[in-house]
């Protein structure tokens, strides 16, 4: 198998295979914690699991994605939220109601669809925002504070998105992402 067309295809579908019983077993865990380890369910949970994880592929087929870039990404989404929730708590107990909300359309750079969504859920936790619609590459997002970095903050999500999804972001000639 010396073709480089074959080497690819056989390792695309190592991959598959790979995501397909990872998918499987994840579900697998999943139903056993919800059943509490019980034996006597998995005479119907045993399909469910392999129904859902059919559904799972047809919905999300796979596509690669970095371990490196998700140790980049988890540190930056759990500050980020966390940092999100006290901005928010903040703003709503302060007497003088520290918000100046906009609308922002946002033009990402992420080809991938899978990616762009991924974005958008992550987006609305980025501290003092909230995803409201996707049309193709633009995402219109509310922000709490129009004074604030919420432009550097999406351009950092995507940048983090990006590496986890293993793609290269589109550039246009007057982004800087």
């Amino acid at each position: 198998m010396s073709d480089p067309v074959m080497q690819t295809q056989a390792s695309q579908g190592r991959r598959s295979l790979l995501m397909l019983v990872q998918r499987t077993a994840l579900f697998a865990l999943l139903w056993w914690l919800l059943t509490e380890g019980e034996r006597g369910v998995w005479s119907f949970g045993v399909p469910m699991i392999l129904l859902t994880t059919a559904i799972s592929y047809a919905l999300a087929p796979p596509s690669p994605r970095s371990f490196r870039g998700l140790m980049f990404f988890l540190p930056f989404f759990i500050g980020n939220s966390l940092k999100g929730g006290v901005d928010v708590a903040w703003r709503t107990l302060h007497p003088a109601l520290p918000i100046y909300p906009i609308l922002v359309d946002y033009r990402m750079h992420l080809p991938d669809q899978q990616a762009r969504l991924f974005m958008v859920n992550s987006a609305s936790l980025l501290p003092g925002t909230l995803s409201i619609w996707i049309e193709g590459p633009h995402l219109l997002i509310h922000v709490l504070d129009g004074s604030g970095k919420y432009y550097e903050e999406l351009k950092a999500l995507e940048r983090r998105v990006a590496a986890l999804f293993l793609i290269a972001p589109t550039v246009d000639e007057d982004d800087d992402i």
